[in-house]
């Protein structure tokens, strides 16, 4: 699952990585700010912990939310810490499930 890691790059050009997954990890490192980020689990969108463009109102509590924007050091969630505002920058995602095997989850930032 090793892949280059960089952000989108500001002329507003997104970037999309996928993962076919092999293992059932819940965690991705791609990074991105947080706010500007889609996932998706074999072509259905998920739905973000941030659940606003501007970040200021309620976010999603744990049992709504697909997935979490925050900082982690690999795939296992080593150091794992969430971001819960907008416009902060991440290194990796956090699926709240455990995704089947053959899944495959496609992440878009921008």
């Amino acid at each position: 699952m090793t892949l280059p890691r960089d952000f989108a790059n500001s002329l507003g050009f997104f970037k999309v990585v996928h993962y076919k997954l092999t293992s059932q990890t819940g965690y991705f490192l791609h990074d991105h700010i947080s706010g500007n980020v889609d996932v998706f689990l074999n072509g259905a969108l998920l739905l973000p912990q941030i659940g606003d463009s501007s970040g200021t109102n309620t976010n999603f509590n744990q049992f709504d939310y697909d997935y979490q924007s925050g900082t982690a050091s690999d795939i296992i969630g080593t150091g794992w810490t969430p971001i819960t505002i907008i416009e902060q920058k991440c290194t990796a995602i956090k699926l709240n499930f455990t995704p089947s095997l053959s899944d495959i989850i496609a992440i878009r930032s921008y």
